[in-house]
């Protein structure tokens, strides 16, 4: 039985004639379960039928590069909630690999982001939402968007929660331990007194902890959280079986011991969760520093543009008290330069024509002329954030 045919699209770059469509055709229909490939050159795309049990869309890519051409790639930087482990990370790369279009994943846990380069005809950043929902986690939207408020927000509810809950599990599995050792004759059996008290906090601090172990069993994977839940599971199971003296006896109480595990684990996440947001601060800060818009020396005259604008070679003009918006060499002008941001140095630094400026540092005293030579992610700044990543 024939598997169902799909049908792909492909922007390619590098064509310049009907040849050059005609070779990457050639290519494609070379390419074993290619039904049909269809190579536009005024559009610059190919339209392609092919059998997904026989080829993959990174084989298509590849029969386009194999001759000699690119296939037009969207990057996308995608916040996500919601990961505690390494496994994690590796659930939210297959999910979103298995995406047709998408062609390569990184999920950064400490940064909590997901860099992905996919192809935008095929797949879209909802379906990336739908496939980080779908594994269990929170689509936080794209890094970049003005929705840093709301992540900030979500971010905190999420640190409340845990603080909440570590707490409550703390305030009852401390005195329920002391009661275990006190020599005092209760009046009502104190295995049902323990089970009664130690229940419902019990549920609300490893609710987390099951759902995030449930979520990794869904998606085949045994993590930590598994590892978690069956510990604290097995002690507050074992603790109701000898409370009822069903197969075992009521030497078995673990009722403090299994929500005491379960606040301990609270806590770490929680320290893990207030590191995790102080990262993300501190990388906020280091963004903040690059400023928006560059004084360009064009057709002699100084135009503000946005610094995604500015090109390398142009001649930028930096004012006293103005940050410097991209790396480059003095061409005019003399000043003192704040490199501490860099550095570390406390006293700014003189800078004279030839002098190397770092973009985001401070021009103090000065005007200084400037000629490009990095800009945008090749810049010292740039690097320092991916670093930091």
């Amino acid at each position: 039985m024939t598997a169902e045919r799909k049908k792909a699209e492909l922007k390619i770059s590098g064509m310049t004639c009907a040849t050059c469509a005609a070779t990457i055709q050639k290519s494609l229909l070379g390419t074993e379960g290619v039904a049909g490939a269809d190579v536009n050159l005024g559009t610059e795309s190919a339209g392609i039928e092919y059998d997904p049990s026989r080829v993959t869309i990174a084989d298509l890519e590849r029969a386009v590069t194999d001759a000699g051409y690119s296939v037009v790639h969207e990057s996308a930087i995608v916040k996500i909630g919601g990961m505690t482990c390494v496994m994690c990370a590796k659930t939210i790369e297959t999910a979103l690999q298995e995406l047709d279009g998408v062609s390569t994943v990184t999920v950064n846990l400490s940064a909590e982001k997901a860099y992905v380069t996919y192809n935008p005809r095929l797949v879209t950043l909802a379906d990336m939402k739908h496939a980080i929902e779908a594994a269990g986690y929170q689509y936080l939207g794209l890094a970049g968007d003005e929705a840093s408020t709301s992540e900030e927000a979500i971010r905190e509810r999420d640190l409340q929660a845990k603080r909440r809950r570590f707490i409550v599990g703390f305030a009852v599995a401390i005195p329920l331990l002391i009661l275990m050792y006190l020599p005092i004759t209760w009046p009502f059996p104190m295995a049902y007194f323990m089970l009664i008290v130690s229940t419902p906090p019990f549920v609300y601090v490893s609710h987390p902890i099951f759902s995030a172990a449930y979520r990794a069993l869904k998606n085949k994977n045994l993590t930590m959280d598994v590892m978690y839940a069956m510990g604290i599971g097995v002690a507050f199971g074992a603790s109701v079986l000898g409370t009822f003296e069903l197969v075992l006896t009521r030497e078995f109480l673990f009722y403090e011991t299994a929500l005491m595990l379960a606040a301990f684990l609270t806590i770490g996440r929680y320290l893990e969760a207030r590191a995790k947001g102080r990262t993300s601060e501190a990388l906020k800060k280091l963004i903040g520093l690059q400023p928006r818009t560059a004084t360009v020396l064009r057709d002699g005259r100084e135009q503000a543009l946005p610094i995604e604008e500015v090109q390398i070679e142009d001649q930028i003009v930096v004012k006293p008290g103005e940050k410097i918006p991209v790396d480059g060499t003095v061409v005019a002008g003399e000043s003192y330069v704040d490199e501490s941001m860099i550095t570390g140095e406390p006293l700014p630094v003189v800078k004279r024509k030839g002098d190397e400026v770092v973009g985001g540092t401070l021009n103090t005293n000065s005007v200084l002329t400037f000629r490009a030579t990095k800009i945008g992610k090749d810049t010292v700044l740039a690097q320092i954030i991916r670093l930091v990543e």
